[in-house]
């Protein structure tokens, strides 16, 4: 051979991988001399032959020997096999067939560059492999090079790199880059290059364990205790990318809710219900849950309704009857009809304010029963209203996050609001009262307009309070200057605290108004410093008008601060009642929806009558339950802001009812009657509340549906009974729900009329003292589960004050075995589309501006893979905790650390 080949130790094991990579010095000047290669030699590679002389003109058949294998295609017979790697005894030598393969182990690793590259000289020190260091001729190292060998192992170093790529939602693409890789080998001696693996090996990677996890996650539906409901919506991301996603919420044999990703299908047709209809069906039927599907919750756009229709032909029940409506979606309707009016286009709102605006009335009481009438005499085309203006609304709502708090966003919006009477107690200027300072500010509050009437009101809207806000938020944005004085000002007023950033409101999301808001109360006094402090700096150069600051044009004065604390406090029972419908784990089920929507249509109310129920933090236990009291908004305020206000409560208020009374569905009723903390007493209360349900005998109509229900589908179904134990009760922290019934509670003995005009409208009142308690009428079947279960009374209950479905896992499903399968169905479904908004924040992530060549099915099946493995119902095909269980084979502890020791020197 006129190759030169490198020396082996003779000592060094036969069986030892020799990953170091080998140079050749010097291109060898003939090709390899088959014939002095026996037929031993090839022991390696039975079956193979010797090929047809090689090409002169392929530089590379000098490094190697052409071989045949007949048991490949035609085209792939001629493999090259490599000669260093024979001569160096490696495990396995390099076969290849083509030439970029080649090519590209001789660089890695025999130092052999291309015609015109300079191949590396020498090894950096920083890939150096555990066999250049260890000396295989002394015992303990070779034993420390055996303990590492073993605990690595490639296909589940593989997979743990899937599941970080696919939970963090990295390009695949981060494995190529070369300083990636050289930290990998860094930080492991014992890995090759050939151990790390390439983006095709990891995209190959995920589609099989997509693969190979699809009949898990069939077996693990077919678990399901309860019936499977849907939710599912549409999406575009900003490259123009659409996807439907699914989720499956359920309750499994042992009482444990899931809620999990079935699919993310590319929608490629037309976004018409039919279609959707047609691309969810697909899923269902994918992973064969046809008879399991129960209730879908979906938002309030029209074609949905086609889409249900459509599910429901397909699978043999009611569509329109399995539909439920998603409850933030609605508050949101709800929220931005009562800031902007929106969604009401065909509420003749100048004709409702015309007269009542104008007339004078002796009492406040008298004014709301005439603003009552107002409302009441106009007859709106509700159905008309929703097809035109909530699929406009919705168009909004695609691209937005219900789940965030911060209210951060780029889109503008012109913002509405309102008024209240509350002071404030901080200064806003160092050494100045709030007194002082209100009589210098005063010229800055925005007039309310004279005559009430929607153009008027869409000017206020602009240029009010909330306006100013958003303008402000737009010079913070533009000017790097103005934001570097905001936080100035906080490090000067308060070295200590966390400085704070500005939160912007967007037009698709009420909750960014809110957080707008909060955060603008919050700086008050360091938004007045800042206007005081550019003031003085523009009336020391001159006062030139066009020098003047742009923010200084948007400069609140007291009416406008006053204004901004009033719709805060309107809005935090939104807040929270938001939270709570859209949670995860107890929160966000369905027996959640008639008692929070409710409590909203309460609480508005009592704001249109002057009252808000508010919360504070109690400065003495902070920790503990806030402080309630009751907010007079009205105080102190014109008769003018006061009617301003008014109108637009009432006109959220009309719109949030008109939700309300759609909820005619019989799961909304029967999550309450199965939530052991309220059953039918509960649900009796919300009707006993309202006159319009009262009239119309609802608690007897959807009491005779349950049980028409249950004989017809549960009754005579076979069940198993639990041995779960029960365990104790536990004190619960009351939600401000219960803390606001249980402060009007105590104060309604002592309710005084007010002197301003605050008492309760006479509907606040019928919902508020409602009607004695009428006895339900039980069948008589003694030995029925439903009718035990109903004439049962309520008990202490708080430890499943949030897990309705706990109670039924550990008490009910020995006494009601049959009747716990009927309540876990209606328990769990939820009350929001929350995780589906969630889901689409994450392939927003995954599908950013420089991915835009990712495969639609790549990114269904990476979505996938990480809903499963964050819940836990996907397994990889190795262990994660593979390293954990892996045997300590026998070296004793002083040669461990003598090894150790020895590996750090090196």
């Amino acid at each position: 051979m006129d190759s030169p080949t490198p020396s082996v130790t003779p000592s060094s094991p036969t069986s030892s991988v020799a990953s170091t990579p080998t140079p050749l010095n010097h291109e060898p000047e003939s090709f390899p001399d088959y014939s002095i290669w026996t037929p031993d030699r090839f022991a390696a590679f039975p079956g193979l032959g010797l090929y047809h002389e090689p090409k002169k003109e392929l530089k590379w058949w000098k490094y190697g020997f052409r071989l045949k294998d007949p048991q490949r295609p035609l085209k792939l017979q001629q493999i090259w096999v490599c000669e260093a790697c024979l001569l160096v005894k490696k495990k396995t030598a390099f076969v290849a067939s083509g030439s970029r393969s080649i090519e590209k182990h001789l660089k890695e690793n025999h130092r052999v560059a291309e015609k015109g590259k300079n191949a590396p000289t020498s090894t950096p020190s920083s890939q150096r492999t555990l066999d250049s260091m260890v000396d295989f001729s002394q015992p303990q190292q070779q034993a420390l090079h055996g303990q590492l060998a073993i605990r690595f192992n490639k296909a589940l170093n593989n997979l743990l790199i899937l599941d970080w790529l696919c939970c963090s939602n990295l390009p695949f693409r981060i494995v190529d880059n070369s300083r990636w890789r050289r930290q990998q080998l860094y930080n492991n001696p014992i890995l090759n290059e050939q151990d790390l693996p390439h983006s095709k090996t990891i995209v190959r990677l995920l589609l099989a364990e997509y693969k190979r996890a699809v009949p898990q996650i069939k077996s693990f539906l077919r678990t399901a205790r309860s019936q499977i409901h849907l939710t599912f919506d549409g999406w575009t991301s900003r490259k123009f990318v659409s996807f439907i996603g699914v989720h499956a919420h359920f309750v499994d044999k042992d009482f444990r809710k899931w809620t999990i990703l079935l699919g993310l299908p590319a929608l490629i047709k037309r976004h018409t219900g039919s279609d959707v209809a047609d691309e969810v069906l697909a899923v269902i039927r994918f992973f064969e849950i046809e008879d399991l599907i129960g209730y879908c919750t979906l938002d309030n756009e029209s074609k949905n309704k086609t889409t249900m229709a459509k599910i429901g032909e397909e699978l043999g029940f009611d569509g329109v009857d399995r539909q439920i409506s998603c409850a933030p979606h609605a508050l949101q309707l709800a929220v931005r009809a009562l800031l902007y009016g929106d969604g009401c286009k065909r509420l003749p709102l100048d004709q409702v304010l015309e007269t009542w605006l104008q007339e004078e009335f002796a009492d406040e009481r008298q004014e709301n029963d005439a603003l009552e009438r107002a409302f009441g005499a106009v007859a709106v085309n509700l159905e008309e209203e929703e097809q035109e203006e909530e699929e406009e609304n919705d168009n909004n709502l695609n691209q937005q996050d219900l789940t965030s708090e911060d209210g951060n966003g780029n889109d503008s919006s012109d913002t509405g609001s309102f008024s209240d009477g509350s002071e404030s107690d901080v200064e806003d200027e160092a050494g100045v009262s709030e007194a002082e300072v209100e009589a210098l500010t005063s010229a800055f509050d925005y007039l309310t307009p004279n005559q009430i009437t929607t153009k008027t009101m869409t000017k206020y809207h602009k240029n009010g309070p909330f306006g100013k806000l958003h303008n402000h938020g737009n010079c913070f944005h533009k000017s790097s200057q103005l934001v570097g004085a905001l936080r100035q000002i906080q490090r000067d007023l308060d070295p200590q605290a966390t400085v704070k950033e500005w939160i912007q409101n967007n037009a698709t999301r009420w909750q960014s108004d809110e957080a707008m808001a909060a955060r603008a109360l919050e700086l008050k006094q360091v938004i007045n410093r800042l206007h005081q402090n550019l003031t003085d700096h523009w009336e020391g150069a001159g006062s030139k008008q066009g020098d003047k600051p742009p923010i200084l044009e948007f400069r609140l004065g007291p009416q406008d601060w006053r204004v901004v604390e009033a719709i805060q406090k309107i809005l935090q029972p939104f807040k929270v009642a938001s939270k709570k419908l859209q949670g995860n784990g107890p929160a966000g089920a369905l027996d959640q929806y008639f008692p929070q929507m409710e409590y909203l249509l309460l609480h508005l109310e009592d704001c249109a009558a002057g009252n808000c129920y508010s919360e504070r933090i109690d400065p003495e236990n902070p920790a503990g339950d806030p402080i309630p009291e009751n907010v007079k908004l009205f105080a102190n305020l014109s008769n003018q802001q006061r009617r301003f206000l008014k109108a637009y409560i009432k006109v959220g208020l009309w719109k949030l009812q008109h939700y309300y009374d759609k909820l005619v569905n019989l799961a909304y009723a029967a999550a309450v009657v199965f939530n052991p903390n309220m059953k039918m007493a509960g649900l009796q209360g919300i009707f006993d509340a309202e006159p319009q349900r009262q009239q119309q005998s609802w608690r007897d109509h959807y009491l005779g549906q349950l049980r028409t229900r249950w004989t017809e589908n549960y009754k005579t179904r076979p069940s198993s009974s639990s041995d779960a134990p029960t365990p104790a009760n536990q004190q619960p922290v009351l939600t401000m729900l219960q803390r606001r019934k249980r402060f009007y509670q105590a104060d309604a003995a002592s309710e005084v009329p007010d002197s301003q005009g605050t008492q309760d409208t006479q509907q606040t009142a019928k919902r508020r003292k409602g009607k004695k308690a009428t006895p339900i009428r039980l069948e008589d079947t003694p030995d029925d589960e439903l009718e035990q279960y109903l004439a049962a009374p309520i008990n202490d209950l708080s430890a499943y004050f949030d897990d309705p479905v706990g109670w039924w896992r550990d008490v009910c499903a020995r006494r009601f075995p049959t009747l716990s399968y009927m309540a876990v169905d209606y328990l769990s479904i939820p009350s929001a589309q929350a995780e589906t908004e969630r889901q689409f924040n994450s392939v927003g992530e995954m599908v950013s501006a420089k991915r835009t060549h990712l495969a639609r099915h790549v990114i269904g099946a990476s979505q996938s893979i990480r809903s499963w493995s964050k819940v836990g119902v996907y397994k990889p095909e190795l262990p994660l905790d593979l390293l954990d269980k892996l045997p300590n084979t026998a070296l004793d502890y002083d040669t461990t650390r003598e090894l150790v020791d020895w590996a750090r020197r090196r």
